[in-house]
């Protein structure tokens, strides 16, 4: 009886040694602590990451090319998904930056087109997880043997929770933000004009008759000599609104039309605008000007 009872003693204490052996494996994952020793021992291999190709695709300087389990990014090709013109990185992006080049990893793959579960190294993370939490890929189907290591509903939990959020591939354009902006231009002074003649038709310049069609808004006197660069700035200004409201920020001090003769002219010669005063006898020009 007492040989019988150290006998069930023992088989108790290894059953539960196993137990605790399995368990450790899961236990270890998720609490993102699985040691070498445990990887090695579960079949993942040591590895480098030479490149990634693609938001899928990786290239292992040992294993050489595997796709990611478990994790995929929809493509044009290959899907009906919609990319929002919001999104600023893509999924190759991201997966670049979880295990760039030179990067140490934990690599498990399976099948005759290589599929692999990724664990870096320095931190034992998830790399397929941490994709499709992330809002980079999208959960799909993977092998039996993955499944320790990658559960398929909290994939798909994962995915909706990225959806629901707008991250990654996910991320959606603020339809509520409207700009209060609103753009007023002054009328074109100029516009362009076929010539035709003997050797054919060339584009001119022509400065338009009639400016405005409607009455600017009134500026109020807000303008004074010193916020212009150039004679011909001023006289733009002088001459827009002149029409509708006389010389409202009072340019013409003397009353000839030339506002600001003081001013330099433009060194842009198509720009260049004589200081000839109005009901004047043409042989006279304003202070400063020559002929």
């Amino acid at each position: 009886t007492q040989s019988t009872t150290i006998i069930q003693s023992s088989i108790s204490s290894s059953t539960s040694a196993l137990a605790i052996d399995g368990a450790s494996l899961l236990v270890s994952l998720n609490n993102n602590k699985f040691s070498g020793a445990n990887y090695q021992k579960d079949g993942f291999e040591k590895d480098t990451i030479l490149r990634v190709l693609d938001g899928n695709t990786i290239k292992l300087q040992k294993g050489g090319l595997v796709s990611i389990a478990g994790a995929r990014y929809p493509t044009a090709s290959s899907s009906n998904f919609q990319f929002s013109e919001c999104s600023t990185y893509g999924p190759t992006y991201k997966l670049r930056q979880l295990i760039p080049a030179k990067t140490e990893v934990w690599v498990k793959t399976s099948g005759s087109k290589p599929q692999a579960v990724i664990f870096r190294q320095e931190d034992s993370l998830n790399v397929n997880q941490e994709l499709v939490k992330s809002g980079f890929a999208k959960a799909k189907p993977l092998s039996s043997e993955f499944e320790a290591y990658l559960d398929p509903s909290k994939l798909k939990s994962w995915e909706a929770e990225a959806n629901r959020l707008g991250l990654g591939i996910f991320k959606q354009c603020d339809a509520s933000v409207e700009s209060s902006f609103v753009a007023e231009f002054e009328p074109l002074e100029y516009d362009v004009v076929t010539q035709w003649g003997d050797d054919g038709g060339k584009q001119i310049v022509r400065q338009k008759e009639s400016v405005a069609l409607e009455p600017p808004r009134n500026p109020g006197d807000m303008k004074g000599c010193s916020d212009f660069e150039t004679y011909e700035d001023a006289l733009s200004w002088f001459e827009y609104y002149k029409p509708f409201y006389g010389d409202i920020a009072k340019l013409d001090r003397n009353g000839d039309g030339v506002p600001c003769p003081g001013l330099p002219h433009t060194s842009v010669r198509e720009k260049y605008r004589m200081k000839k005063p109005q009901n004047q006898d043409s042989s006279m020009v304003a202070v400063g000007e020559t002929r």
